[in-house]
């Protein structure tokens, strides 16, 4: 389909309409980069970088260029990143994984390279971290990937905007554009593992409360355990998907998992030694699984929530919640 001119510098598609080198040279994707928190670049799983040499799967990710009338020159001011993949039981909200982004990711581009024999890319294929306990409550997503079954369910995994552009209802065109897309595949559910932007601020308080939080900064506990939130709910990227038709229906516990050392952690928040001082300062506390000990980090910039330092292996883990938001 032809792009769509959202200004007269300003158009809008899927990354098949622009020049492929827009979508697969990282250069262009720099700016873009800057965006997301520093510790994104902990480890060496990109959040979007398993998408950008993979033909088919440019169809799903939406692009909006900037392109300056009587100029030649390209700049990618935003993207909207999703996956397809299969889903068994796509009318049941309560089987999304705990593991949100992470177990989707995998899913899907392990579905999608079996199903067309790229056996070298599947096993290249690196897995996201798992996190220092077990899920609670439920097993890891055992989805299988080694059939043939198509995909059903469209799954955005991420919205990036510059903050220049990000007044001109930049993240309703891309959302729609995805909504779009999953309905002309013919697809059963369109997903999101929504990070909220604002739950930064609130770090120390459980994702369930911070949902229920309002504007005003008001925490009523729904007595309706199927309604996470409301209309009114303080974070303003949740109440975007709401206000474009989407519902909270799970929270994703484990959504993105990283891992690194103490040095890595500092380097991240440029606090040297960061973790050393939590460990001497904070409350040291044992973790469910075997006991051992740790402290929680507060100190990184962009997490949602604590990183858990363990001294006696030198390791931070960060277990990041999303919520689970369903548009179709």
């Amino acid at each position: 389909m032809p792009t769509t001119q959202v200004s007269d510098s300003l158009h809008i598609g899927y990354a098949t309409d622009f020049p492929p080198e827009l979508s697969t040279d990282p250069s262009y994707g720099q700016e873009l980069d800057h965006c997301w928190p520093k510790f994104f670049d902990i480890g060496d799983i990109g959040i979007t970088a398993f998408l950008s040499d993979d033909p088919w799967m440019r169809q799903f990710q939406i692009m909006v260029i900037h392109k300056a009338p009587n100029s030649s020159a390209m700049r990618v001011v935003a993207t909207g990143h999703s996956v397809p993949f299969h889903w068994p039981k796509p009318q049941e909200n309560n089987s999304l994984p705990d593991g949100g982004w992470n177990a989707v990711r995998s899913v899907a581009m392990k579905q999608h390279y079996f199903r067309n024999n790229m056996t070298e890319k599947l096993e290249a294929f690196k897995d996201c971290p798992l996190p220092d306990i077990p899920y609670i409550g439920e097993p890891a997503w055992d989805i299988k990937y080694d059939d043939y079954e198509a995909p059903n369910v469209l799954c955005a995994i991420a919205v990036c905007i510059l903050p220049e552009f990000r007044a001109l209802g930049l993240s309703e065109r891309i959302i729609g554009l995805m909504r779009d897309k999953c309905i002309a595949e013919g697809y059963q559910a369109f997903i999101v593992p929504v990070r909220p932007t604002r739950k930064a601020e609130f770090k120390k308080m459980p994702m369930s409360t911070y949902l229920q939080m309002s504007r005003n900064h008001e925490s009523k506990v729904s007595q309706d355990g199927n309604s996470l939130t409301s209309k009114d709910t303080f974070d303003p990227w949740i109440r975007k998907h709401m206000s474009l038709g989407g519902t909270p229906v799970k929270i994703a516990n484990n959504s993105m998992i990283f891992r690194a050392s103490a040095k890595a952690w500092d380097e991240s928040a440029e606090k040297l030694g960061m973790c050393q001082k939590a460990w001497k300062e904070g409350k040291v506390q044992k973790n469910e699984y075997n006991n051992e000990e740790y402290v929680n980090v507060y100190d990184v910039p962009g997490t949602l929530g604590p990183v858990r330092y363990y001294l006696k292996r030198d390791e931070g883990v960060y277990c990041e919640s999303n919520v689970w938001i369903r548009h179709i």
